[in-house]
């Protein structure tokens, strides 16, 4: 293993934390402290999405194979999509005699 001197993800992480949480009270004009904090806030957001793109797998040159409609059983053509019964609307009733409808 090689030296590396610099810091690990998760210690920026850690790092910017405890700076946002400072940066209020740190007694600076309060156009550079939101300045700070919009900073802080890019760098904990680029991290983050760094960390995400690290522990999520890339597929290793998978090739989806193409699927080809089944023959029908008796032409030997594609098989047509099944067609959907036709919808009736269900019929409107009244509510029983002294019941509230809502």
């Amino acid at each position: 293993m090689g030296y590396h001197a610099g810091m690990s993800r998760s210690s920026a992480l850690i790092l910017l934390g405890i700076l946002i949480m400072l940066t209020p009270f740190s007694g600076l004009p309060s156009g550079f402290r939101d300045v700070l904090a919009l900073i802080f806030g890019a760098l904990v957001l680029g991290i983050g999405f760094f960390i995400r793109a690290k522990e999520i797998p890339k597929p290793e040159n998978v090739v989806s194979p193409q699927r080809e409609p089944a023959p029908s059983s008796l032409t030997g053509e594609p098989h047509a999509p099944d067609v959907l019964p036709e919808m009736h609307p269900i019929a409107e009733t009244e509510p029983p005699h002294g019941v509230s409808p809502i």
